[in-house]
């Protein structure tokens, strides 16, 4: 009943924020919007692939040799309690885990990459040589940019994400390590205070801003390299159409 009280309530959150776009009259999404819906992506797709991570939990701490092979596992959770067994362990945390997470590493990465192109310009040679296929030059966003724009905001969902990443972690080991997912964070609190609720969250900052880094920024360079040569290969072609009138 948590994951679908927590799906219901990211469900409710998406609609809120594509709503409150439309109504605003802007034609391009707002930040808030890219931030819920950046999350929520992350969240329901993290909730169909929770059995390969409860698999991948137990064995890691296990040692892989107790349960034997990867399909010897799944058999034995399954024995344990069905389905439920493989699905339920840890799966509202680790939606909230990836509502946290993604929404600032996904849904902040736009907003955080412009705003980086204002406050640190890129050159003029850059912008020129950066321009579109009619030769104008423009400020842009460099690779530059949109490495640091991905550090920045995989650096700050992995922190956001970390005190979840705790409670995600002892659930998916043992569903009863906690009275509920939502009495957890209380619990780990009261018990262990901001220290344990921290705890590993400087590996774990490093991959978030590694990952971040290797996915958004590749992409976004590779996708405007792509347009930008589909765009003059285009305007190339229409020239040499338009040349004998």
């Amino acid at each position: 009943m948590e994951a679908v009280a927590t799906g219901v309530a990211i469900a409710a959150a998406v609609l809120g924020a594509r709503a409150s776009n439309e109504g605003s009259g802007s034609s391009s999404e707002s930040v808030i919007s890219q931030f819920v819906v950046g999350g929520a992506a992350a969240a329901f797709t993290s909730a169909l692939l929770n059995p390969m991570d409860v698999v991948k939990t137990r064995m890691q701490l296990a040692g892989g040799r107790a349960f034997g092979s990867t399909t010897q596992m799944v058999a034995r959770i399954w024995a344990q309690g069905g389905a439920p067994a493989l699905w339920s362990p840890g799966l509202a945390a680790t939606m909230v885990r990836e509502m946290f997470n993604c929404s600032a590493r996904v849904g902040l990465y736009v907003p955080v990459r412009n705003a980086l192109s204002h406050v640190l310009p890129s050159s003029p040679k850059s912008a020129a040589a950066a321009g579109g296929w009619d030769g104008k030059t423009r400020q842009t966003t460099t690779l530059a940019h949109r490495a640091l724009a991905a550090l920045l905001t995989g650096s700050l969902g992995s922190v956001l994400s970390n005190p979840v990443d705790v409670v995600k972690v002892r659930l998916l080991v043992s569903g009863d390590a906690y009275s509920s997912t939502y009495a957890a964070y209380p619990e780990l609190l009261r018990a262990e205070g901001l220290r344990g609720a921290f705890r590993g969250v400087g590996p774990s900052t490093l991959r978030g801003a590694s990952v971040a880094c290797g996915e958004l920024a590749t992409y976004d360079q590779v996708a405007k390299s792509m347009l930008r040569a589909a765009s003059y290969f285009l305007f190339k072609r229409m020239r040499a159409a338009l040349a004998p009138w």
